[in-house]
Order: C-alpha cells, then sequence, then structure tokens
C-alpha cells in the first residue's frame, strides 16, 4: 500500500513538473511569453466596403488563439505557434463606417493579448457628395532615367486625410511622405535600375476616411544602358610581331554576344558569350603587314557593339622592338600618372625610362630588368611584353594592373625573376612552359581564378613561389613535386580576399 501511494505522488509530481515545463514553453527560452500582431502595410487595416479577405503579421513565441469581436469580421486563422499570418474575411458594408477587432492571446503560460484594429469604410453612398482625391506629379511627365537614384515629388488634392504608398512587390521604391492632413505633397526615393529591362511601377494615394477613395499615377523608369566593353586591353589595341602569338582580351557585358568579322588568320576558341568573359585568340605566322577588327555585338541590343584592333608587323628582334614594347606598357597602363613618368619621344637610357635598365647585348642595347614597383600603373598589360625577350626580372607590385596576365610573357625565355604581388591580375595564370630559367614568382593578392597552374611543375628551377590570397578554386590539388615544399609558407591558407574571405584552400597532393 505505501509503494502504491509513493508511486502514486511520483506521478503527480511528474505531472506537475510537466505542467511548469509547459507554463515557461516559450520559443528561444524567453521567459515571457509574446503576442504583437500588426496591419498589413499595404492597407494599415483600412478596407473598401466590397465584401473581401485581409490577413495580419503576428509575432509570437508561443502557441496562441484568435478570435473576432465582430459579427461581420471573421477569423479564418483561429489557432497557430509562434510567427504567422491571421488571414480574416470582411463581408459587404451596406451602411456607414464600422469598426471591428481581432483578439490574439496566448494559450501557454501567463496571458499576453493583442488586439487588430479593422476598418470599413461606408458604402459609396454614404460618402459626402464631391468628395474626391487626386495625385500628379510634373517629375513622371517622362520616364525617369534608371542610371541613378531619383527623388520625385507629387501633389495630393483631397478633402479628407490621405495616405500613399506603393505595393509591397516594389522594393525599389520608398515613401517619404506616408501621410498627410487634406490636400498636400509628397515625395518618394526610387533607387537606380541595375538591370537592362525598363520597369514601371504606380503610386497610390488613399483616403484614410473613405478608402474607397482612391488615385494612383504610373511612374516609369528606363532600364540601365545595356553594357559591352572591351576593357582589356584598355586601348583595345592588339600589336602582334610577325610570329605565331596567342592572346586574350576580356569584355565585360550584359546577356548574350558574339564576335563578328575574324579572318583567316585569327583563330578563335569560340565566337558565342555570355556575361563577362576572357576570349583566348591564336594569330598565326605572317611575312607581311595585316590588320584585322574584331566586332564584339550583344544579342539583346544588336546596335550595341566594340571594337578590337589586331595589327601583325614584321619587327625584328632587339632595340626597336624594346622601344615599342615600352611605349605600348606605357600608354597602357596610363603613364602618364605614374609616379616616375617616362619621356617615350627619347632614346632608351636609364634617364630618359626611370625603372628601366638595360645592358649591351649583340652590340645593342636591351632591355634587361623592368623594376615599376609602386608605381601607381593602371589598367592591363598589353601584349607587347612578350617582345622584351632579353628580359630578366620584372617587378610590378603594388600597382593596380588588371585583367588577364598576358600570354605573351610565354615568349620570355630569359626570365628568371616575376615579381606582380598586389595587383588586379584577374582570370587563369597563363600557360609559361618555354620559362625553363624561371625560378621565383610572387603572385599574391591577385584575383586569379582555377586551378593550380600545373604548368609550374614544368619548370625545373623553380624554387620559390608565392601565390596566397588569390582566388583558386578551394579544391584545387598541388602537383606532387611541391607536396611538403614550403606549401605553409607560400600557398596555404589561400585564403580568398576578394570572395569568401572565410575560406581556406583545400589544397592536397594531385593523384599520380
Amino acid at each position: 500500500m505505501r509503494y502504491k501511494i509513493l508511486r502514486l505522488a511520483s506521478v503527480a509530481f511528474a505531472i506537475l513538473l510537466v505542467a511548469c515545463h509547459e507554463q515557461s514553453e516559450y520559443l528561444f527560452g524567453a521567459d515571457f511569453p509574446l503576442v504583437e500582431i500588426s496591419a498589413d502595410a499595404e492597407n494599415e487595416g483600412n478596407f473598401t466596403p466590397e465584401a473581401q479577405t485581409g490577413y495580419g503579421l503576428l509575432r509570437s513565441n508561443a502557441r496562441w488563439k484568435a478570435e473576432s469581436l465582430s459579427e461581420w469580421l471573421t477569423c479564418n486563422t483561429v489557432t497557430g505557434e509562434y510567427n504567422d499570418t491571421i488571414y480574416f474575411s470582411i463581408s459587404e458594408n451596406k451602411g456607414d463606417t464600422r469598426i471591428g477587432q481581432i483578439v490574439v492571446r496566448n494559450t501557454i503560460g501567463e496571458e499576453r493579448a493583442d488586439t487588430l484594429t479593422v476598418r470599413q469604410q461606408c458604402a459609396v453612398s454614404f460618402i459626402p457628395d464631391g468628395y474626391k482625391i487626386k495625385i500628379e506629379s510634373d517629375d513622371l511627365k517622362a520616364p525617369l532615367s534608371g542610371e541613378s537614384f531619383a527623388e520625385v515629388k507629387f501633389e495630393v488634392n483631397s478633402p479628407t486625410a490621405w495616405r500613399a504608398f506603393t505595393k509591397v512587390a516594389d522594393g525599389w521604391s520608398t515613401v517619404m511622405t506616408k501621410k498627410g492632413e487634406t490636400s498636400g505633397s509628397g515625395s518618394l526615393i526610387v533607387t537606380e535600375n541595375e538591370t537592362v529591362v525598363p520597369r514601371s511601377m504606380y503610386i497610390y494615394v488613399q483616403s484614410v476616411e473613405f478608402p474607397t477613395l482612391k488615385d494612383s499615377i504610373l511612374l516609369t523608369q528606363s532600364a540601365r544602358p545595356l553594357k559591352l566593353e572591351i576593357i582589356s586591353p584598355t586601348n583595345k589595341k592588339i600589336m602582334l610581331d610577325g610570329a605565331e602569338s596567342q592572346f586574350i582580351f576580356s569584355v565585360n557585358g550584359d546577356g548574350k554576344w558574339k564576335i563578328e568579322d575574324a579572318p583567316g588568320w585569327v583563330e578563335l576558341e569560340k565566337t558565342e558569350y555570355e556575361g563577362n568573359a576572357n576570349v583566348f585568340v591564336k594569330v598565326s605566322a605572317t611575312g607581311t603587314e595585316r590588320t584585322a577588327q574584331l566586332t564584339v555585338r550583344s544579342l539583346v541590343q544588336t546596335d550595341k557593339t566594340d571594337v578590337l584592333t589586331i595589327e601583325q608587323k614584321n619587327i625584328p628582334d632587339g632595340r626597336l622592338k624594346d622601344s615599342l614594347a615600352l611605349v605600348a606598357i606605357y600608354q597602357a597602363t596610363k603613364g602618364e600618372n605614374w609616379k616616375y613618368t617616362w619621356k617615350p619621344e627619347l632614346p632608351l637610357s636609364d634617364s630618359n625610362w626611370p625603372g628601366v635598365f638595360f645592358d649591351t647585348i649583340d652590340g645593342e642595347l636591351r632591355v634587361v630588368d623592368l623594376s615599376l614597383l609602386d608605381y601607381n600603373m593602371e589598367g592591363s598589360l598589353p601584349n607587347e611584353i612578350g617582345w622584351l625577350t632579353e628580359i630578366i626580372k620584372i617587378k610590378l607590385q603594388r600597382n593596380k594592373l588588371s585583367g588577364p596576365l598576358p600570354a605573351s610573357i610565354n615568349r620570355l625565355t630569359n626570365l628568371t625573376h616575376l615579381y606582380i604581388t598586389s595587383n588586379q591580375f584577374s582570370g587563369e595564370f597563363p600557360d609559361i612552359p618555354n620559362l625553363q630559367k624561371l625560378t621565383w614568382i610572387e603572385m599574391e593578392f591577385n584575383r586569379f581564378t582555377g586551378e593550380f597552374p600545373p604548368v609550374f611543375s614544368l619548370l625545373p628551377k623553380l624554387s620559390t613561389l608565392k601565390m596566397k590570397y588569390n582566388n583558386f578554386d578551394p579544391n584545387t590539388c598541388v602537383p606532387t613535386r611541391f607536396g611538403g615544399w614550403k606549401l605553409s609558407l607560400y600557398i596555404n591558407p589561400q585564403r580568398a580576399v576578394y570572395g569568401d574571405a572565410k575560406t581556406d584552400y583545400n589544397l592536397v597532393d594531385c593523384p599520380k
């Protein structure tokens, strides 16, 4: 008997514990229940006399129930838990203005309640004669430009207090003047249009006392100009010598576009692209001078074009070609804004070309070192850099160089050191199997993408490689040759400082 009494006491105590636990069963471990209901932002609880449905937005951290205190207002959502939407139905109003209430209470723990007030306008026959509302705007007589933010002013003619609003879906505007007393003025802000499609919406004005009195005005905004531009090389011109060549040019574009007018001696990887892209081009060798103009044409707006000029000339290796290469570099990277400007019209010398070091080779003065670090260089390196065939060191650290690194550097067979740290080079690192003397590469803090460049494993003298902080594939692998070779210092972590700043690259040995 005593055992049964103890058992019953235990059961009662357990029930009490469950009940106490239920009393504090609020979301997020809150100590008190929360119940807050608000009207839909588009109507603020004001409805026209027609039969219709509406809803309120509920915030709650517990289970709840809702009930209407008015016969003409019916709750369609009666119970629920946590945040929810409460739907209700409104019957047709054939009389004067009426006000109803929906009360929501929590059903767990200490009681909390909140009330949504619903106001339905009187039948149209109850509106005083001559009552009208009108919205006008001189700013909207022509479409707004999509290229910038705009403030739109409007005038409201109303005999009663009014409110102005746009549909929630039209999130590209912000009504600054939401309410007014009788006739007055207001404004709203429209954001720039980031798309290439025009858009429109209505600005509404409604009487607060008589919601049936409503007017609207159409706002139309043009699209931003379609983007289609050759961004690298910045001068939209490629200069080649007579040898077989490869180069890349970059296009920023919207939608689909294609390349036209390529002659037979210009081989394109493909002719149609979409969005921003790098275009890979091969050009055959020639014994004569020739020119081509590649037309980049939008397939969205076919009248939108840009043109790349390709010039191929027979230029013998030597001092003249080095001079032309230096001039091309100067022009392509805004040399007039450099920290130390050159004098391209004067002969090659250390004083006329600061940062360039020369040596006499086979009786000619040739470029052997290009030291332009911290020069304020801006733009993309031109293809002509590949003409500096006697160069040993290239130092371009801490500039603003962008676009792909020219594939023509593969022609610099005497190059031993390449320093391009802290620029904005992008795309895949070029294929450089001919640089068999290369011992040192520093390419940190750029925007290179793709896999770990496999060509690095083909460079027998490469002993130092610094390539941290780029946008290489996070799952890229490292050729076996580099396994354990200064990886912790020079390669890992490949933190993508221009992408996901919290993601380290997971470098593993490539399969043999």
